[in-house]
């Protein structure tokens, strides 16, 4: 008389999902660190008489140099110490020359730059002549040939630069173009 025994069928995890859990690990980290944070503020703030008796425990986890700052969790433009509106100007009806020649990218820093110090520059509305990647097409720099605009927005180091360059640039003829300068914390009201 035999028996035999069956062995349970073993699961063997996916790659997949252990880099899931992985990261969903590392997602709840971050939420508990954070929870217990702003927990132990509310019990700062608001002393329970019953609690006080208790000595409290201390962490058994090294929370040093890993707090989360909750400024850090939302955009930069929407924290309350932001000043990077203010530091910003938008400039409209900019010719595409400034993306495909060297010479005409630094002229128009140069431009600019006499009003202050430029931290970084970043081109919007491209229009490329192929559908697919966008990097791509950049790179190769298939752009459409019938739109020869594109807008721009510069960050200055300091705030005091955008009202000196939208006064002095804004109406500025610059390659056969009228170039729109305008701040982005405080636009201009144009009336239809």
């Amino acid at each position: 008389m035999e028996e035999t025994i069956e062995a349970a069928p073993v699961e063997v995890p996916n790659k997949k999902r252990k880099r899931k859990d992985k990261e969903q690990d590392k997602i709840d980290d971050i939420e508990n660190r954070y929870l217990k944070k702003v927990y132990s503020k509310v019990l700062q703030n608001e002393p329970d008489p019953e609690s006080s008796n208790e000595p409290k425990e201390p962490s058994t986890e090294s929370t040093e140099g890993e707090e989360i700052d909750p400024d850090l969790l939302q955009h930069e433009a929407l924290t309350s110490n932001s000043t990077a509106a203010d530091k910003t100007i938008f400039i409209s009806n900019l010719p595409v020359k400034v993306l495909t020649s060297k010479p005409h990218l630094r002229e128009i820093k140069q431009i600019f730059s006499t009003h202050g110090h430029i931290e970084s520059i970043r081109f919007r509305s491209i229009a490329f002549s192929e559908l697919g990647p966008r990097k791509v097409a950049f790179i190769t720099k298939k752009l459409h040939p019938e739109r020869d605009t594109l807008n721009a927005y510069i960050v200055y180091k300091n705030a005091d630069s955008v009202t000196k360059a939208v006064e002095a640039l804004n109406g500025y003829v610059w390659e056969g173009k009228h170039l729109r300068v305008d701040s982005v914390a405080n636009p201009t009201v144009r009336l239809p």
